[in-house]
């Protein structure tokens, strides 16, 4: 799989009730909108890797983490627990991946956690794309 995280950016910014309304109305949008962030926040780690502070790296790394966790916080444990467990296995891995990177600052790690985001983000983006709003509540 090829990755262009270059291509990715936040969907669109929104604040305080805006968020709140967005949420109600159509939570799989905010969930796929935390994907751009968190992807974003990893390029900018992988930028920072060809001469940036290590303080700047360890932000971008840390702010990609603190997003995985609010991904986390949008899992349904109780309407889907099988998936729900799945999922959250996958991010704290990906947050490991990360975390674990602050160290060793490994190209292949970031490159692999930001696979695992992006194929995620990809099939829940499509799933919104395809599925009525009526649905996806």
């Amino acid at each position: 799989m090829n990755i262009d995280t270059a291509t990715i950016k936040p969907t669109a910014s929104f604040h305080g009730d805006e968020l709140k309304q967005l949420w109600a109305d159509d939570p799989m949008q905010v969930i796929v909108m935390l994907f751009d962030k968190s992807l974003l926040h990893i390029s900018r780690a992988r930028a920072t890797l060809t001469g940036w502070s290590n303080e700047s790296y360890q932000t971008s790394i840390l702010s990609a983490v603190a997003v995985i966790e609010r991904l986390q916080m949008t899992l349904d444990h109780q309407q889907n627990p099988s998936m729900s467990a799945n999922l959250d296995d996958l991010y704290r891995y990906v947050s490991r991946l990360l975390i674990d990177s602050i160290q060793n600052k490994d190209q292949q790690v970031l490159h692999q956690a930001t696979a695992l985001l992006v194929q995620i983000r990809e099939s829940l983006s499509a799933f919104v794309k395809k599925t009525p709003n009526s649905l996806r509540h």
